[in-house]
């Protein structure tokens, strides 16, 4: 009976917690995730799910400090607007930059980007059909936009920006290069 009692009151103040950190505001009240997090600690303490040695021995430092971390990340992001950035970028009928990222983001988001320069550091986004490079005319880059917006926006996502372990390649490259292995 207990440990379903346990199951029960730490599902709900998962459950709680999880809602309110998503949230992030109830009306006009903000809520801050630590807060939140604190709020929910403080409630298995209440509710009997952890004792305070249980709390204390369940703190693992590496994980917090991940998890300040990435609060501390994303909210630097959200500040700098990287989050509207990418949601306008997302929601464009085309986009126009100079940005090489740029060119990636409108590939794998399939929306049409013109670049406008002379030359790309992203050749697949061209060879793919996701991007065109107008140079700086600007009558050049209208009859561009024109021909965009009039098109089809089919095409095949470059291999290279859909793999999934990208991460393991650059983590093998890195420690290639900090044991002087440079293959």
């Amino acid at each position: 009976m207990a440990l379903t009692y346990a199951l029960a009151a730490a599902t709900a103040v998962f459950l709680l917690t999880y809602v309110l950190i998503s949230l992030r505001n109830i009306g006009r009240f903000p809520l801050e995730r630590p807060a939140v997090a604190m709020l929910g600690a403080a409630l298995m303490l209440v509710l009997g799910v952890l004792t305070p040695t249980g709390a204390i021995a369940a703190i693992n430092l590496d994980v917090i400090l991940l998890l300040v971390g990435m609060m501390v990340l994303v909210s630097g992001l959200d500040v700098c607007g990287f989050f509207d950035f990418v949601s306008l970028e997302r929601n464009a009928l085309c986009v126009l930059s100079d940005s090489g990222t740029v060119q990636e983001e409108c590939c794998i988001f399939r929306v049409p980007n013109i670049t406008i320069r002379d030359v790309t550091e992203r050749p697949e986004t061209i060879e793919c059909g996701s991007n065109i490079l107008s140079g700086s005319d600007p009558d050049q880059i209208m009859s561009i936009v024109e021909t965009v917006l009039k098109a089809r926006h089919e095409w095949t996502v470059p291999e290279e920006y859909t793999r999934v372990d990208v991460s393991t390649t650059v983590i093998k490259i890195l420690l290639g290069y900090r044991h002087g292995r440079h293959s």
